[in-house]
């Protein structure tokens, strides 16, 4: 019987041992999560500012431009010439695949700061929806 305690009290020193250790590498395991989090909002708050300087002035050149492609159309010397027409009918349908694609990048910039300042729980916006 004497020798049952011991085994029993062995096994449970064991369990127990093992028990901590486990529960020392969750603890490490979960910290190591928390901070990956951390970096990886960082990182896409980083990537999202700095993305959105380069998208507002592609799509105000692009606004600009339009203004011009305007005037330029308005011009009846330019409809007078045929091929110049042609040619600057055809840089304005690159310009607006350039302005259309510039729209949907600054959106999803702006959806990444949304969701930047969601998770960091600065959301002013907080009824505003995020359209992924």
């Amino acid at each position: 019987m004497l020798s049952i305690n011991k085994k029993l009290k062995h096994e449970v020193k064991d369990k127990t041992s093992q028990f901590l250790k486990n529960l020392q590498d969750l603890k490490l395991s979960s910290e190591k999560l928390v901070q990956s989090e951390e970096m990886g909002r960082e990182f896409v708050n980083t990537a999202a500012h700095e993305l959105k300087t380069p998208t507002q002035a592609i799509t105000g050149y692009s606004e600009l431009n339009d203004e011009l492609f305007d005037d330029i159309f308005k011009n009846n010397n330019v409809l007078l010439d045929k091929k110049l027409e042609r040619f600057l009918r055809q840089l304005y349908k690159h310009h607006e695949g350039i302005s259309r694609i510039a729209l949907r990048l600054d959106t999803l910039v702006n959806n990444l700061l949304d969701v930047a300042r969601f998770e960091s729980g600065n959301n002013s916006n907080s009824n505003k929806s995020i359209n992924f």
